[in-house]
């Protein structure tokens, strides 16, 4: 139960209520997202293999297979602290280890903004759709897995929105850049929902 007194800078992690032990909701917090963790592994190897599927009969192998490669490690870097103990239940969480897994959020967000960042300009239109389509189903899949993190899942689909909007930006296309943008606010607002 959260503290009475509490706000929403204490739900993203940035102060404590004077009364009250948020250190357990906090707890609870984590521990959905540590259920999560197979889930969000298994989205983004997906996701990857998808892309790898999408672009590789057009696009420079080495760069594509360099970006794969980056993406399968960060996405298994990003899980293995929530998968080495899948018996974690703690009672108590601090604020560090709650900011712990935003940083992990920010990281695993950079390998899909840079999809569409390198990967938009040199596709066909139809890569083009396929990119945006799959970077938007990860925001989409990172919503419902991460949301009891707020502060996380809106970092997480900014860095992916703006990756989007850039690269579409790019390509000469500010509506399918905008929709990005407003795709990614309407994540982020169910975020706090």
């Amino acid at each position: 139960m959260a503290p009475e007194n509490a706000n929403w800078l204490h739900i993203l992690g940035f102060g404590d209520p004077k009364q009250g032990d948020w250190a357990k909701v906090r707890a609870a917090q984590l521990a959905v997202v540590q259920r999560f963790a197979v889930v969000r592994l298994v989205i983004s190897v997906l996701a990857s293999c998808m892309v790898l599927v999408t672009l590789r009969p057009s696009m420079a192998g080495w760069m594509l297979y360099s970006w794969y490669g980056a993406s399968l490690l960060v996405a298994a870097c990003v899980a293995y602290p929530n998968l080495k103990d899948r018996q974690w239940s703690a009672a108590l969480a601090s604020r560090s280890d709650f900011h712990k897994e935003t940083l992990r959020s920010i990281v695993s967000a950079l390998p899909w903004a840079a999809a569409a960042i390198l990967f938009v300009p040199k596709g066909s239109p139809e890569q083009l759709i396929g990119i945006w389509t799959i970077v938007t189903a990860v925001m989409a899949g990172t919503t419902l897995s991460l949301s009891a993190l707020p502060f996380a899942t809106s970092l997480f689909i900014s860095i992916c929105g703006a990756g989007l909007a850039v690269g579409m930006a790019m390509v000469k296309m500010p509506l399918i850049g905008a929709n990005a943008v407003g795709y990614a606010t309407a994540l982020i607002l169910a975020c706090f929902a």
